[in-house]
């Protein structure tokens, strides 16, 4: 679809009318995610103004190209010369599970598509290719039959919000997708609203690590920026930063491979998480990082320990942490106030195995 055509069908559909495109052209159109939620934009309106100061992608707010308000809808600066161009965008008028978003093509879903081969693994998520669409399901089901049928997207939203138990997903990498379940998605762009759901960015941020086009953080570059409560997150040492990541972003947790570092401590293997890159650091990490680092402000208490003590320790924590996740009424994921949350254990296990706790 030519800029002449989409913006006939801007007008028509949303009745505004847009003063100027740079150059004439429009070069992307697509979606932004904001706290894991893909929210449809259309351009409203875009102004020009003579001045010498040229717009440009700020990596540090939007480590992926393709998740930039910017970036997503426009790939040059949008400048003619002299000439200074803003972009004014609202939220599409139509939800993304009951019409088409995209008006011109997505490089990230057609390149991901073809990585798809005849069948593709992404996270917890198993995707076949059927004729000229897609099977989902959970890839612990990949050879279960007699799974119940999602028909549309908006069953799939609820699917992405809660586990089997009805517990609330809030990290939606979480390794706690429902099973049981399939889905035929009728060609490509079904198939990327039914993954913006599943895994929202997802695609977006692997092809903008693919492409070379994205720009991975780090835990000091971030915590740096924060305001606010969060300022206290860069008060982290190096060490207790490592062990911090290590217990929030663990497989157990969370299956999206860390590409953003924290000092004394490597970033994932694709081969041990998924291909879902992970470029900052996400709200839990965030709000986990707080915690922590409330508690090292708290007063210390002594306790000396055997060997053989330290050993049993170990073993209750990596019991209770297994407890508190499969009880009748478990912690909450990002509940980090509760004495038993798993991040929470996990942190300490990993401190006791470091030896940042020592023995008597």
């Amino acid at each position: 679809m030519g800029a002449s055509q989409f913006l006939a069908r801007l007008r028509q559909e949303s009745g505004i009318l847009l003063r100027r495109l740079w150059n004439g052209k429009l070069w992307h159109y697509g979606l932004r995610w904001q706290s894991e939620a893909a929210t449809p934009l259309w351009i409203r309106r875009l102004t020009c103004h003579r001045s010498r100061i040229l717009p440009s992608h700020d990596a540090a707010k939007a480590v992926s190209p393709l998740r930039s308000v910017t970036a997503v809808h426009i790939t040059r600066p949008l400048s003619i010369e002299s000439e200074m161009c803003l972009v004014d965008i609202v939220r599409a008028n139509f939800a993304p599970h009951t019409a088409k978003v995209s008006l011109v093509n997505n490089p990230a879903l057609e390149a991901f598509v073809a990585q798809v081969g005849d069948e593709f693994v992404l996270a917890q998520l198993l995707i076949r290719r059927i004729n000229a669409g897609f099977e989902l399901r959970n890839v612990a089901d990949r050879d279960t039959n007699n799974l119940k049928e999602v028909n549309d997207l908006k069953q799939m939203r609820e699917l992405a919000q809660f586990t089997a138990r009805g517990d609330f997903r809030p990290l939606k990498s979480a390794p706690n997708l429902a099973r049981e379940w399939r889905m035929q998605a009728r060609d490509a762009e079904e198939l990327g609203l039914a993954l913006n759901y599943l895994y929202p960015g997802a695609v977006a941020d692997w092809f903008a690590v693919r492409s070379g086009r994205a720009a991975a953080t780090n835990y000091r570059g971030f915590t740096a920026r924060q305001t606010g409560m969060y300022r206290i997150t860069a008060m982290l040492p190096d060490e207790l930063a490592a062990n911090a990541t290590r217990a929030c972003c663990d497989l157990k947790f969370c299956l999206k491979q860390r590409l953003w570092a924290v000092p004394r401590l490597p970033t994932d293997d694709e081969k041990d998480k998924s291909a879902i890159p992970c470029l900052e650091p996400c709200a839990i990490m965030l709000e986990f990082a707080r915690k922590v680092m409330r508690m090292e402000q708290e007063e210390k208490t002594t306790l000396s320990l055997s060997g053989s003590e330290r050993e049993t320790l170990i073993a209750a924590l990596q019991r209770a942490r297994e407890d508190s996740r499969s009880s009748s009424l478990p912690v909450r994921e990002a509940d980090f106030a509760h004495e038993l949350n798993p991040r929470r254990v996990e942190l300490l296990l990993n401190r006791l195995k470091s030896g940042m706790v020592k023995d008597g």
